[in-house]
């Protein structure tokens, strides 16, 4: 019971840690196709990117790799004129196993961990 209750708080946790900053306002259609496919060049990466401790709890890094706090969204936000895009991300850990699942968008990825 107390494990589900920890990964129900790690999953809501890393919920809130990725939400764009804009939920008064009407998501954007996306008119040039899914990239999700194909590698981003350097100049399209965000500068931050978020990364799992051993026990899955999620941090978020700069580039140089500096951990940065984020701040905790209240909403509605107010400042935002439109949601660019919402990205929904689930991590799961597998007992008896040597690997994560995350789905991303409603695709579910294997990643290996190193033995």
């Amino acid at each position: 019971m107390m494990k589900n209750a920890k990964n129900t708080a790690f999953s809501l946790a890393l919920s809130l840690a990725i939400l764009p900053l804009g939920a008064c306002a009407v998501m954007k259609d996306k008119k040039d196709g899914d990239d999700t496919g194909k590698e981003p060049s350097t100049s399209s990466l965000l500068p931050f990117s978020i990364v799992f401790d051993t026990k899955g709890n999620p941090f978020v890094q700069d580039e140089k790799g500096r951990l940065i706090s984020p701040e905790q969204v209240k909403f509605p936000i107010k400042d935002v004129k439109e949601i660019e895009n919402l990205h929904a991300i689930s991590v799961m850990g597998v007992i008896g196993s040597h690997y994560y699942i995350v789905i991303i968008g409603g695709n579910a990825y294997k990643i290996m961990l190193p033995h």
